[in-house]
């Protein structure tokens, strides 16, 4: 792409959410609400990359721009709104399921992350192993609301901006990622780390090519707030509250310190990772997505 992940960004029709439906606890808890938030996903990337444009991106997230105001929950892109209510100038929205919010113009919800002086990297590390690692005992994961909002009343942010990628590049990535299994599988034999490796590339390539049809895409997660350690602490909150157990994927706080957000998002991405080295953007699947929605 010749623009920037900013400049899409900014370029993003977005509603602030007013209404969330409380849903009946069936038992399942929110893994239901997960599936349900995948096959939207799904079916909006697929809407996106069979547009023949420009494939527009989705963006989730939180801000309060000042200590003690509302906290403002916004989603953006990929068609992800509905109609407007002809009395109250409400919309429906696909994500969350069944909520309702107000228009934000074209631009406004990157205005208000950018609000934010500092903002940090949560990078994504993509490694099969930790999916097959899973175990009966997990750590109870702390939701974020519990985790932040209840001790603190800063100013902070959290930014989820994810590019669907074509089936060109998928395919590409795919391809990659295979090409290095067949070599790395060919020393498996005289070096355990080697099966190793390639035991973690060929999860790696089957979670790609099943990407194809349940979508891939380029993962940006941020964490902001008005300070350098403020926004550090974001980050560490938002790695230990998003639950993605069970899937092949970890975060953590990328290492660099912090910048502006369109510094961040203005980086050249640079070629997909084929190891499981930590990197941002995360090229990740759409359950992956689900998860940090």
């Amino acid at each position: 792409m010749a623009d920037t992940a900013w400049q899409r960004f900014t370029g993003l029709d977005a509603c602030r959410v007013t209404q969330i439906p409380r849903r009946p606890d069936d038992g399942r808890g929110a893994d239901a609400r997960r599936a349900q938030r995948a096959a939207v996903l799904s079916a909006a990337y697929h809407a996106a990359v069979s547009s023949g444009g420009a494939a527009s991106p989705m963006a989730a997230g939180w801000v309060r721009t000042a200590p003690g105001s509302p906290v403002h929950v916004l989603v953006g892109g990929l068609g992800l709104r509905g109609t407007a209510a002809p009395r109250t100038g409400e919309v429906s929205l696909a994500l969350p399921a069944g909520a309702r919010g107000t228009v934000v113009p074209a631009g406004g919800m990157a205005a208000a992350m950018h609000g934010l002086l500092c903002w940090t990297a949560i990078a994504g590390i993509a490694d099969g192993l930790l999916a097959e690692g899973v175990g009966p005992a997990q750590p109870e994961r702390v939701p974020l609301e519990d985790g932040l909002l209840t001790a603190w009343d800063g100013a902070f942010g959290w930014l989820l901006l994810a590019d669907p990628l074509t089936p060109g590049g998928a395919g590409k990535l795919a391809a990659a990622v295979a090409g290095r299994q067949r070599l790395t599988a060919g020393l498996a034999e005289r070096d355990p780390e080697k099966a190793v490796d390639a035991r973690r590339l060929a999860l790696r390539h089957t979670e790609l090519r099943q990407g194809l049809s349940a979508g891939l895409w380029r993962v940006h997660l941020l964490a902001g707030a008005a300070d350098p350690e403020a926004a550090a602490r974001v980050g560490a909150l938002l790695c230990a509250a998003a639950d993605i157990t069970g899937l092949p994927y970890a975060l953590a706080p990328a290492p660099g310190g912090t910048q502006t957000l369109p510094e961040l998002l203005d980086a050249e991405p640079g070629e997909p990772r084929t190891d499981a080295a930590a990197a941002f953007p995360v090229y990740g699947s759409t359950a992956l997505l689900a998860a940090l929605a």
